[in-house]
């Protein structure tokens, strides 16, 4: 009966032991299947320009973006002083509504962001060519709460710019530093 006490009283040591080494075993085969923890885009390239300058809420959302991984340029000399040019071809918003109501209310929007872009070098060699990003979100509505329902409309078209940003880094990180 005394050693039966006894393994019982080492058991949740033991326990904690094995859970232990069990996690590390666990970290290690993360760490070997090649999994890391989503951050920062690595870009391989030093500095951006953004064409058209200064631009719209995504353009301007899009900069500071990229400022945390490499220098935004501006200014006349920017498109021959950077090693990547990023121009935003077309940058669209639109609200549509697409559901009504037997008494003819509108009871659902559709947001509807679009952005076509390309990147090229200063010496006009196209790395990216011109894309199109399109990104929807239904909204429901309801026109006795139309100010908090606007509020909510631009906070999703907010959620769809940083979408669209994230969607764009990560097509930059993928590049080869020009040459």
């Amino acid at each position: 009966m005394d050693n039966h006490l006894r393994s019982s009283a080492k058991s949740p040591v033991a326990s904690r032991w094995i859970r232990f080494v069990l996690g590390l075993v666990m970290l290690g085969l993360l760490g070997a299947c090649g999994f890391r923890l989503k951050g920062d885009s690595r870009l391989a390239f030093d500095s951006v320009a953004i064409q058209p300058e200064p631009g719209s809420e995504f353009v301007v959302a899009l900069r500071q973006a990229l400022e945390r991984s490499v220098s935004v340029l501006s200014g006349p000399q920017a498109s021959t002083q950077a090693q990547l040019i990023l121009d935003i071809l077309e940058e669209q918003r639109s609200s549509t509504p697409v559901g009504k109501t037997s008494s003819g209310q509108i009871r659902e929007i559709q947001l509807l962001m679009r952005v076509r872009f390309r990147v090229v070098t200063p010496t006009g060699r196209e790395l990216i060519a011109p894309t199109e990003l399109v990104r929807e979100q239904e909204l429901s509505y309801n026109e006795t709460q139309a100010l908090s329902k606007s509020n909510e409309q631009a906070a999703l078209f907010r959620q769809i710019q940083d979408d669209m940003v994230r969607q764009i880094l990560r097509r930059l990180s993928v590049l080869q530093k020009p040459t």
